[in-house]
């Protein structure tokens, strides 16, 4: 209990992704669904980071601070709100690329998806749901780099510094969470295509306004919430000049910016499409 306690006190940031993606995964696609994800994306999260500390391979070589993660609980040298994490942005990446290859319409509980399970089980959306997750990887790595200076703390330190060319963050970190993302996703996708086989449809919990539209919403919330703090570290005198701060803060805006752009246009031309109806 005091492990469950600490990580709520320590890492709030954490426990409100992992709360969303509950409430979120359990309206979508119900209760089992959302648990399944939950232990999957977790543990294959968690075997990841624990492979890659060893080896050097997914993410490259680095690693944690055990005196920052002090009462929090670790599983093989791996803190576990890392690998809960891992759950909850791969389901989101998922939910929003369905989101954005689907028609949408107008619908009793605001804008919907039209369902299509071919879609949504298909090789297209893991693809794209690794590459967007992983794109939000290069907005918040940079940031997260430099939690000494806010209240994230040092958590973690790179040991692999050959090829660390984006703020000293390595190409095989981007590559790793390309892959691992994928890994969760399809594994899911193949899961729920055997429970499709075996007669056990989605059963969603309950009822959101604008569900389809929510996970697109935490990527964009969290893009701000990384913008706002990479202001506060541009403005913060405490910053070593040598960690670039102000490139960090124009890599931040531009992802963000594109982000932001790219799903706005996206999602009005699906919505003025004549197929789908005008709101």
């Amino acid at each position: 209990m005091d492990y469950v306690v600490s990580m709520f006190v320590n890492r709030p940031y954490v426990v409100s992704l992992v709360l969303t993606f509950l409430m979120v995964a359990a309206a979508e696609r119900g209760w089992l669904r959302m648990a399944i994800w939950l232990m999957v994306g977790t543990f294959i999260g968690w075997l990841s980071e624990f492979v890659s500390v060893r080896t050097g391979f997914p993410f490259s070589w680095y690693e944690y601070y055990p005196a920052n993660f002090s009462n929090e609980l670790w599983l093989g040298g791996i803190p576990l709100f890392a690998s809960l994490s891992f759950a909850s942005m791969s389901y989101f990446g998922h939910s929003a690329v369905y989101t954005l290859l689907s028609p949408l319409h107008q619908g009793p509980s605001g804008i919907e998806r039209t369902e299509n399970m071919k879609l949504l089980l298909s090789l297209k959306v893991a693809l794209w749901a690794a590459l967007l997750t992983t794109w939000t990887d290069f907005v918040v790595d940079p940031v997260a780099h430099l939690g000494e200076y806010w209240f994230l703390g040092k958590i973690y330190f790179w040991i692999t510094t050959s090829t660390a060319w984006h703020f000293d963050i390595p190409m095989w970190n981007y590559l790793g969470w390309l892959l691992t993302i994928f890994t969760i996703v399809y594994a899911n996708q193949l899961i729920d295509r055997f429970l499709i086989n075996r007669g056990i449809p989605h059963k969603p919990a309950f009822r959101l306004p604008h569900l389809c539209l929510w996970s697109i919403g935490y990527f964009i919330g969290n893009y701000l919430f990384i913008l706002a703090v990479n202001i506060y570290l541009y403005l913060n005198p405490a910053v070593p000049p040598e960690k670039q701060i102000g490139l960090v803060l124009t890599n931040t805006a531009v992802f963000v910016t594109a982000f932001i752009v790219f799903n706005v246009v996206f999602i009005r031309r699906k919505l003025k499409s004549p197929v789908q109806g005008r709101l």
